[in-house]
């Protein structure tokens, strides 16, 4: 299984990525190993995930959230579900799910 994922930096950043092994991942961007961008960014936390049933299709959804803006992001974040990090910018949303929509049915 693959997993297209997300995860927050220290400076309120967001990286995208893909892997078989979300836990292990983390961990890797968490010693610095895993990414140049992430390296400078400690700590980092996952905060949103979705499987894919093969690497193409987690490559695919990887590419596609890099081409959206971060608040893009947080609305398909909001509207697909993610890793409660107590963040209030995921619950403060009210029109996110038809923004989501329509950002979907553009592409």
């Amino acid at each position: 299984m693959w997993y297209t994922y997300i995860i927050l930096c220290s400076d309120n950043s967001y990286y995208t990525g893909i892997t078989t092994n979300l836990t292990k991942r983390e961990d890797s961007h968490n010693k610095g190993v895993a990414s140049k961008y992430t390296r400078g960014r400690l700590p980092v936390r996952l905060i949103w995930f979705e499987e894919a049933e093969n690497r193409s299709k987690a490559s695919k959804m990887e590419y596609k959230i890099k081409q959206l803006s971060k608040d893009k992001k947080l609305i398909m974040m909001y509207d697909r579900g993610h890793v409660s990090v107590g963040n209030d910018r995921f619950y403060n949303m009210p029109a996110c799910r038809k923004e989501w929509n329509n950002l979907k049915n553009t592409r």
